[in-house]
């Protein structure tokens, strides 16, 4: 044991990573206005930041380094670092794992990124989604052998110090799947394939099954992996490129079958298809359970999407009855915009008042309203 804390004590500092660039040689973060300096230097190059960054953290070859500083934008983004319109954020994790996966030196990047991120971040929603992504990241790419080291350390340090219960869960799965991702399972079995699964808030799970088993069989796993003990609640829906509507497919269909015609549907429209795993519909009278973190959890994410995205403008009092609520609920992020009278900024309004209120209405205004 005290070998193995003595190995983990000479990983626990990323500033000793031989691949980060020198303090003196990182330009920092851009400046929040025009009439302000970014901050930049040792103390805050791999301490969470809410501003986009000038170079990378890390020596890439030059040709790189614009990719790795747009990553971390949408990085801030997928964060809540920065305000982003909820129907722009589905994109900035698959854009933010496509980085990661189209090279090595960017895989590095990301993941350097995202430890900055969850180093000292003092809101519980942002470290919730950076755990989210760094989940993805775990089960999409490796990082070099000379950052592997330092990763694992981060997330076993990460573990003994949260206390929150979902935070936790996430941090033990990248440990896993970061090892599954380093040494890939071998299979005597000809038709396990591996499938990523969309939840509702756009973070992904990666799934081993066979082939030849039937979505019910996939909604089991897929609770027992995410700990949820009423799986009969939930269902897989098809999610295609470019539309908005969630189709629920049947518990019988055959996985096999399944991926069959979606590969069919995209040689003829284009358009790719994928697994939703959500809930098969959520009561007007239902109360959360508090047993059961994961199925309250997902089911409160579910009714905020399902509200934002309401297609019809119903009576005005009653909608921003519930953004207040949201704002309510979720309080400890909302509160440095409601302390600078910014709830109705661009990015910021819209993740609480669906799209079709905003149309016919002033954001200001509609804002103020919540606010009072």
């Amino acid at each position: 044991i005290a070998e193995m804390e003595m190995v983990d004590g000479s990983f626990s500092n990323l500033a000793d990573f031989p691949g980060l660039k020198s303090p003196n040689e990182w330009r920092g973060h851009r400046a929040p206005s025009f009439f302000s300096f970014g901050a930049s230097g040792p103390e805050v190059m791999l301490v969470h930041q809410k501003q986009d960054l000038k170079d990378p953290l890390t020596q890439v070859p030059s040709g790189l380094e614009a990719q790795c500083v747009d990553a971390y934008t949408n990085i801030l983004g997928w964060m809540y670092d920065r305000p982003v319109p909820e129907i722009q954020r589905v994109g900035l994790l698959q854009d933010t794992l496509g980085t990661a996966r189209h090279d090595q030196f960017l895989a590095d990047e990301i993941y350097c990124q995202v430890m900055k991120q969850l180093t000292q971040n003092p809101s519980a929603r942002s470290q919730l989604q950076g755990w989210k992504l760094m989940h993805n990241l775990c089960q999409a790419v490796c990082p070099t052998t000379g950052l592997h080291e330092f990763l694992h350390s981060f997330l076993m340090r990460a573990i003994r110090r949260t206390e929150d219960h979902e935070v936790m869960e996430t941090i033990k799965e990248c440990v896993t799947d970061l090892n599954v991702t380093s040494a890939p399972e071998q299979s005597d079995a000809d038709d396990i394939v591996s499938l990523q699964v969309m939840l509702i808030d756009s973070s992904m799970r990666r799934v081993r099954v066979q082939e030849s088993s039937t979505l019910k069989q996939l909604v089991e796993i897929m609770a027992s992996q995410l700990k949820i003990s009423a799986a009969v609640d939930f269902a897989f829906f098809q999610v295609t490129e470019g539309l908005d509507a969630h189709r629920l497919l049947p518990d019988t269909t055959v996985i096999s079958t399944l991926l069959a015609k979606w590969k069919k549907l995209e040689e003829m429209t284009r358009r790719g298809s994928r697994l939703l795993f959500k809930r098969k519909y959520v009561r007007v009278d239902e109360y959360l359970q508090p047993g059961d973190l994961a199925h309250a959890g997902l089911t409160y994410r579910q009714a905020v999407y399902d509200f934002l995205h309401y297609p019809i403008h119903e009576d005005l009092r009653a909608m921003l009855e519930i953004s207040a609520r949201i704002v309510f609920v979720e309080r400890a992020y909302f509160k440095p915009y409601l302390d600078r009278n910014a709830l109705g900024d661009a990015g910021v309004v819209e993740q609480i008042v669906p799209e079709i209120v905003l149309k016919n209405h002033n954001r200001k205004k509609v804002a103020q309203q919540i606010t009072d």
